[in-house]
């Protein structure tokens, strides 16, 4: 659409000869020309977004709706319910909730996160970790601009943020 871009986020893995599952908790999108605050809690259906948040249940990308999720590769939406997770361990409702990105076992699809937004430059910020799982690196990109690298969560150290800014 005219004046539109997409803002999204997409996983990927290097120098492995195994299939790994990242999860991605949240993700948030300000516009640093005009001030626009966007809150995208990723969760199961019925389960309840944090004050202040939109929840995605991993419904396919919906041009209506401005966001969603599509396949890496072809960008065709893609429905990904089935990868949302609620988890445990955790008093902040933000990291409680999980969606693995690349998981493609019982169901599950690899997928992208697409946001429409008007052209600009926006910070992002988005968080990865999954309590009780220490078996994956995650690395998440914005843009194409690598935000979260070589992340491996660990009892002590179970989640990380990073920020990027970007413009579409």
């Amino acid at each position: 659409t005219t004046g539109e871009q997409f803002a999204g986020v997409f996983a990927t893995h290097r120098n492995s000869s195994t299939a790994l599952t990242y999860t991605f908790d949240d993700f948030a999108v300000s516009s640093i020309a005009v001030p626009i605050t966007t809150n995208i809690d990723f969760l199961p259906a019925g389960s309840t977004a944090p004050a202040g948040f939109t929840a995605d249940n991993g419904l396919p990308y919906d041009a209506t709706r401005k966001y969603g999720w599509v396949n890496p590769v072809t960008k065709v939406p893609i429905d990904l319910s089935a990868n949302m997770r609620l988890r445990t361990g955790t008093t902040d409702a933000k990291l409680r909730s999980v969606v693995q990105m690349q998981a493609s076992t019982n169901g599950q699809n690899p997928g992208t996160w697409e946001y429409v937004v008007p052209n600009g430059k926006y910070n992002v910020t988005v968080s990865a970790g999954d309590d009780g799982y220490y078996d994956s690196n995650h690395q998440i990109n914005v843009e194409g601009l690598p935000t979260i690298s070589d992340f491996t969560p660990s009892a002590s150290n179970k989640y990380k943020s990073g920020n990027a800014t970007v413009q579409v």
